[in-house]
Order: C-alpha cells, then structure tokens, then sequence
C-alpha cells in the first residue's frame, strides 16, 4: 500500500470517528471534518469545515501589510440540499448553523 493510500484510510477513519462526536465536541475539531464545497449532495444534520478569513491589523512598526489570517469553523446543515454559493454557510442561515 502505498503512503497515499495509507494517508486516505487514516483520513476516512478520523472523519468517521469524528461524525460520533456531539456538536460541541465536533466544533473544537473543525479539521476532522470534511471541507464544505460546491456541488455537494448534503443532508439535514452533516458537519462540514468550513474556510473564514480574516483581516488582522498589525501594529506598524516595520511597515508591515495587514495580514489575512484563516481559520476552520464547523457548520452543520440544517435542510438537505445541493451545495452552492449562494446556499453557501456564509451566505444562508437557512441552511446552515455555525457550531
């Protein structure tokens, strides 16, 4: 077996695992999630890792750019549905609830 395939069996398990866990478990572990993404069939109650960026200022002592930094945050879907943009967590409250 090769290391790739060893790597995607560990990353089933963990996301398996990780599906038992109770929502306020499952939101200190965003990574242990699968990645939200378009064109997904989801279902009522699937948590999914989802990309936020944010500006940071800096303080300005070597005239530094602001820095964007990203962090995961967990949702998890609240009607089945087909992934979109416009349907995305950071656009529909709708569908989805940010652990």
């Amino acid at each position: 077996m090769s290391m790739t395939e060893a790597a995607r069996q560990i990353r089933k398990l963990i996301e398996l695992t990780a599906s038992n866990l109770t929502d306020e478990q499952a939101a200190s572990l965003p990574y242990c999630f699968p990645a939200w993404k378009e064109g997904m069939e989801v279902k009522e109650g699937e948590r999914y890792a989802v990309r936020v960026s944010n500006a940071v200022a800096t303080v300005a002592l070597d005239n530094e750019e602001p820095q964007i930094e990203e962090s995961l945050v967990l949702c998890k879907c609240m009607k089945s549905h087909t992934t979109a943009q416009e349907n995305s967590p950071k656009k529909s409250e709708d569908f989805w609830e940010v652990l």
